[in-house]
């Protein structure tokens, strides 16, 4: 696809911005899956400079290495989402919607944690910590160690099954342990929270 088609159809829905999302192991596990990925840092840059508006990188559930983030840094991203393994695994999924798929890489991935703490020692951009969050505990771990955000995805499908009103529930508990965890570790806010040292949540794992 051109960049223009690209460009006309974020700003055409009015989005802020556009998420481009790495999948290679899920496309691998796919019968029809595409694993041509020979130009796709050359891909980003060129939608990275001619867009008007901020691209982040995502992953999909299995993380983003220290060399990959310098890539997509240098190909010029506004951000990136690690999406490491923990959460959703793609793999999985494509296994279940084609029973003969191999299952050898249905663990694949970097895990969250490790994923986050090599970007953040591999690049000065905003990352987003996703992949298997689901406490206030742990999104106060992930900013302590460097997220700018943190991302969930099958918690909230799960609570928006039930209600919308389920989903603002997830929410506002998600927040109310986020404070009650800064106020252990005596971070006043999230600027504060970003420089506590990771020993004092260490009774904690994403």
């Amino acid at each position: 696809m051109n960049t223009e088609t690209i460009i006309n159809m974020v700003q055409t829905i009015g989005a802020d911005g556009l998420v481009i999302h790495l999948n290679a192991a899920q496309e691998m596990c796919q019968p029809e899956g595409d694993t041509d990925w020979r130009n796709v840092y050359f891909n980003i840059q060129r939608v990275c400079a001619q867009s008007p508006f901020p691209i982040i990188v995502k992953e999909s559930g299995c993380g983003i290495d220290a060399e990959t983030a310098r890539n997509l840094a240098s190909a010029g991203v506004a951000c990136i989402d690690v999406a490491g393994a923990g959460g959703t695994s793609f793999t999985k999924v494509e296994a279940y919607r084609d029973k003969q798929n191999s299952q050898t890489f249905d663990e694949w991935g970097i895990p969250t944690a490790e994923s986050l703490k090599r970007c953040r020692q591999s690049v000065d951009l905003p990352l987003i910590a996703s992949g298997g969050m689901r406490t206030g505990i742990e999104c106060a771990k992930a900013i302590a160690m460097g997220a700018s955000l943190v991302g969930f995805a099958l918690p909230l499908l799960q609570a928006a099954i039930r209600s919308h009103c389920d989903v603002v529930s997830y929410l506002l508990q998600i927040a109310n342990d986020l404070k009650k965890t800064m106020l252990l570790v005596g971070a006043k806010d999230i600027a504060a929270l970003k420089q506590v040292a990771l020993l004092q949540l260490s009774s904690y794992a994403i």
